[in-house]
């Protein structure tokens, strides 16, 4: 009987050890799995670059007026300064190309003839020397065009500008327009301007050169108004 209690004591307390213990695995597999804490990622800090501002081109100005007696002032200074704003205003290519008017072209706008064409077709490199010796030809025939002109008008001071016009347009320039001419003559230069600018004086339509190349005829434009400022308070 003894024994007969102690087993069934024995058996109690086993029974609520296996008990215990199966309660307590349920409640380990009953507790929700926390994820392992993940410390913050720290990014590099990257330094500020200071704002770097584009360079501000400034806008080519016109050739001005002469400041002095053309005989003392026409000299090398003047060659220099000239090529400089035809350069400017032309290009300066060594490679021959078409321009805007499908004419082949090469150097500070040197217009070939058929001869320098069939030597430098289109795509071909020309030689520094022979480049410089066209604009020595060029510049040469439109300064002493100009130098004329200015005499014609009675302008000696707007030589510079003449030059550029007769570079670009050729010394034939007056005949393509005689009555901006006439009026530089004459001395109505907001008229001759008007004729410069458009079609016609009044028409209100843009003339080819100024559609063509605008630029040109503004700097054309700010020289003639220029001298009639001068003109203006020499008469006061």
């Amino acid at each position: 009987m003894f024994l007969s209690l102690f087993r069934l004591i024995y058996g109690i307390i086993g029974g609520m050890n296996k008990y215990m213990q199966n309660q307590g695995l349920l409640s380990q597999a009953q507790l929700p799995v926390q994820p392992p804490v993940q410390p913050p990622v720290q990014l590099p800090v990257q330094p500020m670059q200071p704002l770097v501002q584009a360079p501000v081109q400034a806008p080519v100005q016109p050739l001005g007026l002469l400041k002095q007696d053309p005989k003392q002032e026409i000299g090398q200074n003047f060659k220099k300064q000239i090529q400089d704003h035809l350069v400017l205003r032309e290009g300066n290519k060594e490679e021959s190309y078409l321009d805007s008017l499908d004419k082949l072209t090469a150097g500070i706008g040197h217009l070939l003839s058929p001869e320098e064409a069939k030597l430098y077709p289109e795509g071909t490199v020309v030689p520094e020397e022979i480049r410089n010796a066209w604009f020595e030809a060029d510049s040469a025939k439109a300064t002493k065009a100009a130098y004329d002109q200015a005499q014609e008008i009675q302008a000696p001071s707007l030589i510079p500008a003449l030059v550029s016009v007769n570079f670009q347009l050729g010394t034939a320039w007056t005949e393509k327009f005689p009555t901006a001419y006439e009026h530089l003559k004459n001395g109505n230069y907001e008229s001759a301007i008007q004729e410069i600018e458009n079609t016609s004086e009044g028409s209100g339509k843009l003339s080819t050169w100024n559609k063509q190349t605008p630029v040109r005829v503004k700097d054309f434009v700010a020289s003639i108004r220029e001298l009639a400022q001068l003109k203006q308070r020499a008469n006061q």
